[in-house]
């Protein structure tokens, strides 16, 4: 049972920093600031492709664990971002 509130606790910290960031971003692509919308994408990219490499272990150090933390939210933040823009 605290294991998954433990989880719940972490999905909702997750979408909540993602609504923001989406809305920013939504706000960043309106101004014609493109060059940081593909900075995003660089760092969704990169982190995406650490943890890849990484694999599923459980002795991560604090980096790797940051930058999944990353990856996760990077992830969540661009598919929100795609609902407010193509589906509202």
């Amino acid at each position: 049972m605290k294991q998954h509130k433990k989880e719940l606790g972490k999905w909702i910290a997750y979408i909540s920093i993602a609504i923001p960031l989406s809305l920013l971003l939504s706000r960043v692509l309106n101004n014609n600031k493109e060059i940081l919308f593909w900075a995003f994408i660089g760092i969704m990219g990169v982190s995406g492709a650490i943890i890849r490499w990484t694999g599923v272990s459980d002795k991560k150090n604090n980096l790797l664990v940051v930058i999944q933390h990353i990856a996760f939210v990077s992830a969540i933040t661009l598919f929100i971002w795609y609902l407010i823009t193509f589906l509202f």
